[in-house]
């Protein structure tokens, strides 16, 4: 039996899925390919019959991400098992330092990934860019709830195969939702703290690429947050299902007011009720929700250039040029989203020149909305 499997999920990435395939073939550690294609309708299924010989192929009728994971899984062998997406790709150490970093007891090895543009040329930055949750995290998932840790996309992880036999088949939402994807990792993630520990591997073990195409990132805000929605309370009932099984108290309401993504609809909610329609607005977000557009009003970030964030200020000095430079270009409205609330803090100027304009929200809540005053008024 190998002693890794990777299951290279496929859907209508034709262009990408030779060099998926290609860095499994590569990995130093013996590793089983299994490549599922969930009814592509380009020439992917050209692209897996070389491959034929050295991969377990799966072709199967378009049915989403889960069931091809599902599919995979089951024709798979290996003690620990890699989901890849077909656009991303692994480093060839991924599975032999996955297995290096895995400890008795521990249910998954998972890392950041490294963050690659459409040709596979690095950005820079990686996929999450905080770090993942490592430990026995089963109180905190109990208290409260799915997101409760930093977790990485799908191809960032190494789960055992004794975890993935307890929690599958997972459940196969994509055409209920009328999604591709169903975020499945979240799934794993929110039910792996109850089979065991978490360990982090190295970062940059696999490679995330950004692309127009790929079926979450390449949506729109609007429709990114009613699927996260859906499946935030489908990972809700998972895991409420397995604290009752394993006689954990919990309390589901407190995990949905408390999550991620009830409090980006909250803030959605406010936004909307306070800002003007059609006008731009900055975003001051640390480039946590992917806003890219509310309802036809065009999300600035703060900062940028050409369009796209340009991470924090140097200093205060910088974020007041930055402020006034948007205000010169007829911005009048500013959003601080509770992931950049220290910014308030860190920078003191701006916080000041902000706040001589009307206010709505607060900083104890979700959103801080402020009307930018013109230059040289008081506070």
């Amino acid at each position: 039996m190998p002693g890794a499997s990777v299951v290279v999920t496929n859907h209508n990435y034709e262009r990408f899925l030779g060099e998926a395939i290609e860095s499994v073939l590569g990995q130093t550690e013996a590793t089983e390919l299994v490549v599922v294609d969930d009814g592509s309708t380009d020439g992917s299924r050209d692209v897996l019959g070389p491959y034929e010989p050295v991969a377990r192929t799966i072709l199967q009728p378009n049915a989403g991400q889960a069931a091809a994971m599902n599919a995979g899984f089951v024709a798979s062998t290996g003690d620990i098992v890699c989901f890849l997406d077909a656009d991303d790709r692994l480093d060839a150490a991924a599975m032999a330092r996955a297995r290096g970093a895995l400890v008795p007891g521990a249910a998954a090895a998972h890392w950041r990934l490294r963050e690659v543009d459409e040709a596979g040329r690095p950005t820079g930055a990686c996929r999450p860019r905080e770090e993942p949750g490592e430990g026995d995290l089963r109180s905190l998932v109990v208290d409260h709830g799915p997101d409760s840790y930093v977790h990485p996309p799908t191809s960032g992880s190494a789960w055992t195969r004794s975890f993935l036999e307890a929690v599958m088949p997972l459940p196969e939402l994509e055409h209920e939702l009328g999604i591709g994807s169903a975020s499945a990792d979240a799934y794993l993630a929110t039910l792996a703290p109850l089979h065991g520990r978490l360990v982090r591997a190295a970062d940059g073990l696999s490679d995330y690429r950004l692309h127009g195409s790929s079926d979450y990132s390449g949506t729109g805000f609007r429709e990114r947050l009613r699927r996260d929605l859906a499946t935030y309370a489908a990972r809700c009932r998972a895991l409420a299902r397995e604290c009752e099984r394993q006689g954990h108290a919990f309390d589901a309401e407190r995990w949905r007011q408390g999550s991620w993504v009830m409090r980006l609809a909250r803030a959605v909610g406010t936004m909307e009720a306070n800002l003007p329609d059609g006008e731009p607005f900055l975003l001051i977000d640390d480039a946590a929700w992917a806003m890219e557009v509310l309802d036809g009003r065009r999300a600035i970030p703060f900062t940028e250039r050409e369009g796209r964030w340009w991470g924090p200020p140097a200093d205060d000095a910088a974020a007041l040029t930055e402020l006034e430079r948007a205000y010169a270009r007829g911005v009048r409205r500013a959003v601080v989203g509770w992931p950049a609330f220290w910014w308030l803090d860190h920078y003191p100027g701006l916080h000041e020149r902000l706040a001589t304009g009307a206010a709505r929200g607060g900083r104890d809540g979700d959103v801080l909305i402020f009307e930018i005053a013109p230059p040289g008024t008081a506070s």
